[in-house]
């Protein structure tokens, strides 16, 4: 019987941790993201590192979710789900909707105009699929 017991709290732990949320780092270097696709389950969080040397701000696809600005070394995470925006840009400015001097072309500020995915320099996504395989 304390065979039976102690295989069963086995199996409940080796469940119960495969089942346990991860935590998956994207750093922002300021060029990129790295990595540029995460790996990721519903439930799992992601934290976004930046090591950038300036502030960042990181927005998902339609703006349904915004972390930061992060200054540098900032952190900021986001639990994922099935509702979560998965592709990510990092805001900038779009010189096209306001009035900018020609070192604001292209630079990240935060406020309610983003920029937008399609035109963003810096794009990166969470995908619920199976991380392929090193080989």
């Amino acid at each position: 019987m304390l065979v039976k017991n102690v295989c069963a709290a086995l199996l409940a732990t080796g469940l119960a941790s495969a089942a346990a949320a991860e935590e998956h780092i994207v750093i922002l270097t300021g060029f990129s993201y790295f990595p540029a696709v995460t790996y990721a389950n519903s439930g799992d969080t992601v934290t976004f590192v930046n090591e950038s040397g300036e502030e960042q701000t990181v927005v998902g696809k339609d703006v349904g979710w915004v972390i930061g600005p992060l200054d540098n070394a900032g952190e900021g995470t986001l639990v994922v789900n099935e509702e979560t925006e998965l592709k990510f840009f990092a805001a900038y400015v779009d010189c096209s909707l306001q009035e900018c001097d020609d070192d604001d072309e292209g630079e990240e500020i935060p406020g309610e105009d983003y920029g937008t995915y399609d035109d963003a320099p810096i794009r990166a996504e969470i995908t619920f699929d199976a991380a392929p395989l090193n080989g």
